[in-house]
């Protein structure tokens, strides 16, 4: 194993212990039938069996056992949030959000790498959110999400 991925799991480890703060995402009260609506026609994606890289690499080379619950991931149009997610992208330059480990809601993009991108990162949480028993903290998850996702700090996407 590679001493990164090792250090990880130890830290990991460490913070499932003693985790009591917010997850991927705090965003109070979610009317649930409004979320569950939201999310009517997503795509479900199976952490057992995801070809997801980020995925691949927590289950396979990290080792920690896929959680059971499906994610529910879905593409909407910035102008035309549900009102139920408008909170979750209020902060400028946020382009996907995991809601309480297993809704995944991505903005329309017209970069396809992007949102693969988007999309590595957001299944990270999810991932993580649903194995711990408790709460991450936020620094945890985006610690967590940007190395295992894309393993940059940052990415440009543009056209020339």
């Amino acid at each position: 194993m590679k001493t990164g991925h090792a250090v990880f799991l130890l830290n990991l480890g460490l913070i499932l212990l003693q985790a009591s703060s917010v997850g991927a995402l705090d965003m109070g009260y979610v009317d649930q039938s409004a979320l569950d609506a939201a999310f009517q026609g997503a795509q479900k994606i199976d952490l057992a069996t995801s070809k997801v890289p980020s995925v691949i690499t927590l289950r396979d080379k990290v080792k920690i056992p896929p959680p059971k619950t499906l994610v529910l991931v879905k593409t909407f149009k910035k102008e035309s949030l549900p009102d139920v997610l408008q909170p979750a992208f209020a902060r400028p330059g946020v382009m996907g959000v995991t809601i309480k480990g297993r809704y995944v809601a991505i903005l329309q993009t017209e970069f396809p790498k992007e949102y693969q991108d988007i999309l590595s990162h957001e299944l990270v949480h999810a991932y993580i959110s649903q194995v711990s028993p408790n709460p991450l903290p936020f620094w945890f998850q985006e610690g967590s999400a940007v190395p295992f996702s894309t393993d940059k700090g940052w990415r440009f996407y543009g056209k020339p």
